[in-house]
């Protein structure tokens, strides 16, 4: 390379009998490549840094050679080789570093690359080349473009004395910085000013001309990592500065003795120690604060958080908290804990039914369930059950003639039968049937049907069991009477039936019919008019006999026991083989030259029996295969065999040592053909295989030669 400048301040590259293959700008730097060598500019200055022109990939495959630079903003140079590689370069103290080589492709077929793209927003490498295009992440982080770590005054101007200074605030003394006066108004020579050096912390810019333009540029370390920052101006002007703040509602923002608690816009007018006017606006703007109301319930054990307050006991909470504007949030909070616990109590009258939830009760006592509440949380009910019967008196009082009978407030003065209802305090009801007999002084014959559990009063006697009784009574009213009652007790039925369904079966009760599980009762008369109730359960059982055969290993044979709802089970080989112990068993018959059978037999809880059985052809046992055979020349299994039972077995067969490679394979053959089983050699013709384990693949045509082969594949062991 060859670096020149020139009077009008335009910089100038040669090269040495070579071209350009491409330039790449980042924010401090243009790298410039020519296939052989690179070459470092800075981008403030155009000053030539570094030309490295032995920076081969040394040592590795990939060399320079062809087109393509790129760079990222951390100084990371990317130069396209000439074997679809990218060679990665880091420049940092006026040199170039070799990283890393990323190869895109296999180096046996040479792709050259040609182009070499970088996306700065995305951090990604494109790259094209001969017959290839490829896209990758930069390998680099993308976190090191250019931060300001050292601050710059405002740019003090004074037209009274005509000079601008620049001051570095807390500057580093072990930093180099660079100050560049640049006139844009200026159409030659724009660059009027350039200093820089270890501790000079400002720059003076002497009696600029008024009316024009200016850029600063100051810089730090600039030739390391291009830190910079620019400000531009214009001489003889008031320097006007606005200044933005925002507060939340109920702050106060004072300034000057200005105090302001609202939306405002106001100005101040300073004076600098350069004596030039400075106007200063102030925006101040109020956010507001926020507010928020929220009702939540939630199960007992479970908390709630809002912010950083974690509250567990139910009651009204109020927090503070930072909206997204940075003011307060004030959250008020009404938190509940869901109800847990429910007392029932209750009684039924005429049934020994009562369901809570999913839980049904049949008798009088105290229940606790477990439901979910309509708020999602479990509740436990607590339930107090009792249940009784409505209550029949039968009351047949005698009167004599002229007189009446009171009964809960009336009078009943002719014979009949009367009825009426009283309630009890348990909520059912007591019935009340009145006969009254009006009696001359006379023998009287009275039959009674009654219900068991009811009873015949006569006089002072209460009757309860069929029979005949004479009872002689003197009533109130002096009625001598003899009564001779024949008392008949009807019976009441309370029964319970249970029906067991299995399989398909139904029951049919009341004309309707049943075929799944259920519970129900039924009430009804009997001749006599006695109350009865019969209890229904009826009981459906899923028990089905399934079985899985599994013959991958003819002319074993694998059964899995796959039924479903059995407890018991039992295999049954029409060999005579019996097993209730193993669900899943292997098995080999005996006699190979018959059809035979398997069946498995369950049994449920409950007794339900079910069973299925499997015929297995002839074709799938009539052959035998072996394991392992030692081609030693004993004369005693030298060779890997297939034996069939009855005729003859035509098959194919492939071995494989371990690592797939073929030493033995017949397509075809016949089981009375021993001259073509295998040897233990290479295809039974070349050198020995060693012992060792190797997989073999059967085609067995165990169902003719036109019909599709019975695929099965094993291991045989090879011994020497």
């Amino acid at each position: 390379f060859k670096f020149n400048e020139a009077r009008n301040g335009i910089y100038h590259l040669f090269l040495n009998n070579n071209r350009f293959n491409g330039l790449a700008v980042n924010d401090s730097f243009v790298f410039a490549y020519d296939g052989k060598a690179i070459a470092a500019i800075e981008k403030l200055t155009g000053k030539l840094l570094c030309v490295d022109s032995v920076a081969w990939h040394k040592g590795r495959r990939g060399h320079l050679g062809q087109s393509g630079i790129a760079a990222d903003n951390c100084n990371h140079v990317f130069l396209g080789g000439d074997s679809a590689n990218l060679l990665v370069y880091s420049f940092a103290n006026n040199k170039f570093t070799l990283d890393t080589n990323i190869f895109l492709f296999s180096p046996k077929k040479i792709r050259k690359t040609t182009d070499v793209r970088f996306n700065e927003l995305t951090n990604q490498l494109f790259v094209a080349g001969d017959s290839f295009t490829a896209s990758f992440p930069n390998p680099y982080s993308s976190t090191c473009s250019i931060t300001r770590t050292f601050n710059v005054d405002t740019l003090i101007t004074s037209p009274c004395k005509g000079d601008f200074i620049a001051h570095i605030t807390d500057g580093d003394t072990n930093t180099d910085y660079t100050f560049q006066w640049k006139n844009l108004s200026a159409s030659k020579q724009p660059i009027v000013q350039l200093n820089s050096g270890t501790k000079r912390f400002h720059d003076t810019l002497f009696n600029p001309k008024p009316g024009d333009t200016f850029e600063l540029l100051v810089a730090k370390n600039y030739f390391c990592n291009g830190e910079y920052q620019k400000f531009v101006f214009t001489t003889g002007i008031v320097n006007r500065r606005d200044v933005y703040d925002t507060l939340c509602a109920g702050d106060t923002f004072a300034i000057r003795q200005h105090l302001v608690g609202t939306d405002s816009v106001f100005s101040h007018s300073l004076t600098n120690r350069y004596l030039c006017d400075s106007v200063v606006t102030y925006h101040i703007t109020f956010k507001d604060s926020s507010s928020m109301s929220q009702s939540v319930t939630l199960c007992r054990g479970d908390s709630l958080k809002v912010g950083v307050h974690i509250y567990t006991d139910a009651g009204f909470y109020i927090d503070t908290l930072t909206n997204y504007l940075g003011c307060d949030s004030f959250v008020y909070t009404r938190f509940f804990i869901a109800k847990d616990t429910v007392f029932i109590k209750e009684h039924v009258c005429n049934t020994f039914f009562y369901q809570v939830g999913d839980s049904a009760f049949y008798k009088s006592g105290t229940y606790t369930v477990v439901m979910r509440g309509s708020s999602g949380c479990d509740s436990v009910v607590i339930a107090q059950i009792s249940m009784s019967r409505d209550t029949a008196v039968r009351i047949r009082p005698n009167i004599c003639d002229g007189d009446s009978f009171m009964l809960l407030g009336l009078r009943y003065v002719l014979p009949g039968n009367y009825q009426t209802q009283l309630p009890r305090l348990d909520g059912c009801d007591s019935i009340i049937r009145l006969t009254l007999n009006v009696r001359p002084h006379h023998f009287i014959q009275q039959n009674q049907n009654i219900c068991f559990g009811d009873s015949v009063v006569v006089g002072n006697r209460n009757y309860k069991q069929s029979g005949n009784f004479i009872d002689s009574l003197i009533s109130f009213w002096g009625c001598d009477s003899v009564v001779n009652t024949t008392v008949v007790i009807n019976p009441k039925f309370d029964t319970a039936r249970v029906y067991i369904l299995c399989g398909d079966s139904a029951v049919i009760i009341n004309n309707t019919t049943y075929n799944t599980s259920t519970n129900f009762s039924y009430k009804y008369k009997t001749a006599a008019g006695c109350d009865s109730l019969v209890r229904y359960r009826i009981i459906k059982t899923n028990l089905t006999s399934d079985f899985q055969l599994d013959t991958s290993q003819l002319p074993q044979f694998t059964v899995t026991n796959l039924s479903k709802d059995a407890i018991k089970f039992i295999w049954s080989f029409d060999d005579g083989y019996r097993d209730s112990t193993n669900a899943s068993l292997t098995y080999k018959f005996k006699k190979p030259d018959a059809i035979h059978r398997i069946c498995l037999k369950v049994t449920d809880s409950v007794g339900c029996l079910d069973s299925q059985c499997i015929e297995i052809p002839i074709s799938k046992l009539k052959f035998e295969l072996y394991n392992s055979f030692s081609p030693n020349a004993d004369g005693y299994n030298d060779r890997f065999i297939i034996q069939s039972s009855g005729e003859d077995l035509q098959y194919s067969l492939m071995i494989f040592n371990r690592w797939g490679a073929k030493v033995y394979e017949v397509e075809k053959a016949w089981t009375s053909q021993p001259n073509l089983f295998w040897n233990g050699k290479v295809m039974n013709e070349g050198p020995d295989c060693p012992s060792g384990s190797y997989f073999a693949f059967y085609h067995l045509y165990l169902d003719g030669t036109d019909a599709p082969p019975t695929i099965i594949h094993g291991a045989v062991t090879l011994l020497r």
